[in-house]
Order: C-alpha cells, then sequence, then structure tokens
C-alpha cells in the first residue's frame, strides 16, 4: 500500500507499442482539422451525400469495413463529422458473445432497426447539418453526444430518471453509431463542447465520464466522507477523478500501472486487494467496478457499516451475497445504469476541462477503423488491453496521437469565441428558420441550454468541403466466424 505521489506528471503522450500499421486506405487529402481555420468566416449547414466508411457488426465476431451511405438527419437530428469514438466493454461484449442489445434479427421496438449495424456510442464530433425543428446548433460547433435516448413522456422520464425510461434506445446499440465517419443523433442528447473550452479530442472522453458522474451521484457521498473504488478501467479511471474533486479516494487494482494512473487521476491512497484489507470495513460508500467476484468481495471488505455499495460493473453471472451480513450491518447496495443526460453530460464537461494535466494516460492514441477488432476488442476480451480507453479516429489510415490540450489553448481549435468577439470587433447572426442561435459559451449560467435562442454571435470554425472517398472493394471483413479466435 502507498499513498498516491501528486508530483508525477501524466502529460506526456505515451507510447502505444500495441498497435500495428494500417492497411492502406485512401483518406481525403483535405481533412478539416489538417488545416488552419479562420476565425470570422460564416458556414452554413451543408447536405452531405456520397458514402463512408463504417464499421458494421454482423453477427458474433463479425465487424466488416465497409462503405455505407452518408446519412440524412430527420426532424430533431444532427449530422455529426465523426472526430473520435470510444470502445468500450459493452462493444467487446457484443462481439465476442452477441447479438445481446444489437437488434440483428428482430425489428427493435423503438427505433425500428433490424439487421447489421453500425456499433459506437461513445462519440464526438462537429455538427455538418441538421433535420428540421433544430435550434441551438451551428455548422462547425464540436458536441458531445449522450447515446442514450428517452421518450420524455413516461413517468420514470417526469421524475428526471431518463435512463430508465420505459422506451429507452441507445445510438450504436438499437440504432447506428459513431464508428463510421458521419452520425445522425437526436439534437436532444448532444451538448455544445465549445462552450466548455474543449477540444474535439477531450470531448470524446464525455460520455464514459458522464457514466462515471452519474455513478458517483447514486453513491450520494458527502464532500467530507471518504470513498473507495475498486478497479481502474474505461469507468473507473473516470469515477477516480470525479470523486478525487470532491474529497479522499482510495483506489485498489492489480495492475500497478493502473494504479499509477489512478495517482495522477488525485486518488489519495492506492493499493492492491491484498493490501487493501489492511485497511478494514471503514469506507461509508465504495464503488466496484470490475464486475468480478474478487472485486465485489473486495468492495464488501472495505464498506463500513451501514455503507452503501455502489455497483458500477456489470457481472456476467450470479454472485452468491451475504444478506444476512447486509441486514445486520444495515448495508445497501445500490445499482447504476447509463446516465441522465441533462444533469450528468455537462458536468463530465466541466470535469473533462479541470485537469492540469494531460489526458494521455488513459486515451493514448485513436486508432484507424481496421484495426478496432485486433487492437481494441480482442485485447479487451483478452483481458489484455494496454489502454484504460481506446478511442478511434474515422478517417485516420494509422493511428494517432491525441492533442489533449483544451480549445481554448493556444493553436487549438481556433480563437475562442469571446477573443475573437473582442478583437474582431464586429457580429454576424446566423439564422436557421429566422433563429439567430448561440453557443453555450455566450449563455449564463453554468450549465448551458440546449434551445436559447440569442440574437447574434461571432462563429469562429471554418467547415471543410463535402469529404469524398474511394475505396474497393466496398466490403471488408475485418472479423468474420471464420476467422474468431
Amino acid at each position: 500500500m502507498r499513498r498516491a505521489d501528486r508530483r508525477g506528471d501524466h502529460g506526456v503522450p505515451a507510447q502505444h507499442h500495441g498497435l500495428r500499421g494500417a492497411r492502406a486506405v485512401p483518406t481525403p487529402a483535405t481533412r478539416r482539422r489538417d488545416r488552419p481555420r479562420s476565425p470570422h468566416r460564416i458556414e452554413t449547414f451543408r447536405r452531405t451525400a456520397g458514402t463512408m466508411r463504417a464499421l458494421v457488426f454482423h453477427g458474433r465476431g463479425d465487424l466488416r469495413l465497409e462503405d455505407r451511405s452518408v446519412p440524412t438527419p430527420a426532424a430533431g437530428e444532427l449530422l455529426l463529422e465523426v472526430h473520435a469514438v470510444g470502445v468500450c466493454g459493452t462493444d467487446a461484449h457484443e462481439f465476442a458473445s452477441g447479438p445481446h442489445l444489437v437488434p440483428l434479427a428482430s425489428r427493435h421496438e423503438v427505433t425500428g432497426h433490424v439487421g447489421p449495424l453500425i456499433p459506437g456510442h461513445e462519440l464526438t464530433g462537429r455538427v455538418v447539418d441538421a433535420g428540421a425543428g433544430v435550434v441551438g446548433f451551428r455548422a462547425g460547433t464540436v458536441v458531445a453526444c449522450g447515446a442514450g435516448i428517452s421518450c420524455g413522456t413516461c413517468d420514470r422520464c417526469l421524475a428526471g430518471r431518463t435512463n430508465l425510461c420505459r422506451r429507452y434506445a441507445t445510438v450504436g446499440l438499437q440504432r447506428h453509431g459513431g464508428l463510421a465517419q458521419y452520425c445522425a443523433v437526436p439534437a436532444e442528447i448532444c451538448l455544445d463542447a465549445d462552450g466548455y473550452g474543449l477540444s474535439e479530442d477531450l470531448a470524446a472522453l464525455a460520455q464514459p465520464m458522464s457514466i462515471a458522474v452519474h455513478a458517483f451521484r447514486r453513491g450520494q457521498a458527502r464532500p467530507d466522507v471518504p470513498v473507495a473504488v475498486v478497479g481502474v478501467g474505461g469507468i473507473g479511471a473516470f469515477l477516480t477523478f470525479t470523486a478525487a474533486e470532491r474529497g479522499e479516494v482510495t483506489v485498489v487494482d492489480l495492475d500497478p500501472g493502473r494504479l499509477d494512473v489512478a495517482s495522477g487521476l488525485g486518488a489519495t491512497t492506492v493499493c492492491r486487494p491484498g493490501e487493501s484489507a489492511a485497511l478494514g470495513p471503514v469506507f461509508p460508500v465504495v464503488f466496484e467496478v470490475t464486475g468480478t467476484a474478487g472485486g465485489l468481495t473486495t468492495a464488501l471488505d472495505l464498506l463500513a457499516p451501514g455503507g452503501r455499495l455502489v455497483l458500477v460493473g456489470l457481472h456476467d453471472t450470479h454472485r452468491p451475497v451475504d444478506l444476512t451480513r447486509a441486514s445486520l450491518r444495515e448495508l445497501e447496495l445500490v445499482g447504476t445504469n447509463a446516465h441522465v443526460v441533462t444533469a450528468d453530460l455537462p458536468e463530465s464537461l466541466r470535469l473533462l476541462g479541470t485537469r492540469r494535466t494531460s489526458w494521455a494516460d488513459i486515451a493514448p492514441t485513436a486508432l484507424s477503423l481496421d484495426r478496432v477488432v485486433d487492437d481494441a476488442l480482442r485485447p479487451m476480451i483478452d483481458g489484455g488491453s494496454r489502454v484504460i480507453k481506446a478511442l478511434v479516429d474515422p478517417w485516420a489510415d494509422a493511428p494517432a496521437r491525441r492533442d489533449w490540450r483544451r480549445s481554448d489553448q493556444p493553436g487549438v481549435g481556433g480563437v475562442p469565441r469571446r477573443a475573437a468577439d473582442q478583437s474582431s470587433g464586429k457580429k454576424n447572426a446566423f439564422d436557421v428558420g429566422g433563429v439567430g442561435l448561440c453557443t453555450s459559451s455566450q449563455r449564463t449560467g453554468s450549465v448551458p441550454s440546449l434551445t436559447k435562442p440569442c440574437v447574434e454571435f461571432t462563429p469562429v470554425h471554418t467547415m471543410s468541403p463535402a469529404r469524398t472517398h474511394t475505396r474497393s472493394p466496398s466490403s471488408v471483413p475485418i472479423a468474420s466466424p471464420a476467422s474468431r479466435k
């Protein structure tokens, strides 16, 4: 057991030695983020036609790189030019033993989807088009997508628990997701990341951070109460950072490297499971994130009488629990599922912008689409992943390091809006349906409204011309049943 060394600087991007070179897949030479952006050029929504590259799930162990038509946003939807997508345990579970949640054989009762599906529910991108009735967004806005879609009218939604909606669906699971160059998503589950000063790379971590924020809320830990986190995986790392901002947090994990990461995220104490026994049942709130029998045992051993155990990790089998012990010690076992977009996503964006060092210790590189199976899914399934969060850049033809600076730092994302307003001395209106739209950086309050109109603003980012690409053949089997390990 050791106290966390807060002096360590994890801000230098780490070399990811586990990635192999991508097959040559032609990509546009005029990629938008490789060109300088004009701080004052106004761009309008553009209709994007043609084809795009996408990973398509056809069944267990069968993920194919295909050419697909660029989607057209329906009423109330945004079309995003996808910048990055996170790969999580749910994606690995579907690939390894699914379909479980993907409606391959029967039509989904909410989305209507049936058949092969583009995965990817942790996505961020720039707005390039919008369907009828969308207000609050402009072309070029960097948005984080919450992925979960709720009806807004059932009893659970009206109670503020939209993650338990009776007609819940998820982008990337029950309708096409972000492992493609473009993705259409409901505008109501997207949030303007520009207003939080986040770059596209930082915004890509918003959805998993939001899951951690929701789990922490479920723990109901007071600021002066020490908590414990068991497991530093994709959600456990973000949960550690969330908890550390509010007080003392002890982190338990088997991997010394991940314990080092936890130290960099603000953990007060880090230790391995055998060492945690010396701490005793002293924590009023414990988060079990591993989804394993050993993790559950460790978490229960750390839980103080009258304590609350938040079950974050999903267990793939039934676990024996001593209910007599739970009753006599008045222990609370609390579940947590997904997140509430309106409450948790804004907080996740805020938290991502507060870290003073880089997030490269969490996601050092982004993969190309054709490396997802070998360098993201299979390592997760086999338990040998070298990174905490695997990111994918649908426009890349090889793995690339990420730029983790905030968008309001020099050289990232163009001139900040407020600085542009002050330096240009002029204002422009961008009207959609006669309503001038503003961004969250110009709104008052800590949580931006998605629909609040304003009179005028100065746009910053420049949109690229429509992208085209040529590939052959139209479908490449990245993994098929015959090639499964």
